[in-house]
């Protein structure tokens, strides 16, 4: 038996190496994971941000607070569902490479994958109804995607900074002319994740994996 010691470096290596050499992407389910999880992240560290930067010294007393942790929780959802509606978007513009032909499946399952995110979580108390307009809006936003040029992932990420500023918990007097700042934030880090697309998803093993889950639905 290795000493506790070994056990707990060895553990720290296995981490460090997740971190620097993600595993490829090769099935719908671990692209599920990656996009749900890539989504959180950004909308998560945006939000949470923006709103520490712009109280300073106050952000801790204000953390504490029922009010502004109720509309933090809106805006970190209603981020979420943005930025997750855009990440699926520029996935299917990087998987167009392999979709040889395949597109109607494809973009039937990527609908399922932002509606089965999205409904993988209690209703939050703000959409006691669900997500079921967000999921609407999706399907015609994929649809209409599909049916045009490839999209450039900066320009898509617009949508979802411009949301994510409209829900910032914090009032309009303190984030006067900040909505540029927030688009550039979200649009960055999504720029960031269309690079680890390329450097992580195997296009033909996810495609043929999509095709055939389109066909068992």
């Amino acid at each position: 038996m290795a000493p506790i010691e070994s056990r707990g470096a060895q553990r720290v290596i296995a981490r460090l190496k997740a971190m620097l050499w993600p595993p490829p992407i090769n099935s719908a389910a671990e692209l599920r994971a990656f996009i749900a999880g890539e989504s959180a992240v950004i909308a998560q560290k945006t939000a949470m941000g923006y709103c520490t930067a712009k109280t300073g010294s106050f952000s801790y007393a204000l953390f504490q607070e029922k009010r502004f942790i109720d509309a933090l929780a809106i805006c970190r959802w209603e981020a979420f569902a943005a930025v997750l509606s855009d990440m699926l978007v520029i996935l299917e513009t990087f998987l167009r490479p392999s979709a040889d032909g395949q597109a109607v499946p494809i973009g039937q399952v990527l609908a399922s994958i932002y509606a089965d995110i999205l409904r993988s979580y209690a209703a939050p108390p703000h959409r006691p109804e669900g997500w079921a307009e967000a999921i609407a809006a999706f399907e015609e936003r994929l649809a209409a995607a599909q049916a045009g040029p490839p999209v450039e992932p900066a320009a898509v990420a617009t949508a979802s900074g411009r949301r994510l500023y409209e829900v910032l918990p914090l009032h309009t007097n303190y984030r006067v002319d900040d909505e540029q700042v927030i688009v550039a934030s979200v649009t960055f880090q999504m720029v960031g994740v269309w690079d680890m697309m390329h450097r992580r998803i195997n296009g033909p093993a996810v495609v043929s994996d999509l095709v055939r889950a389109a066909a068992t639905d």
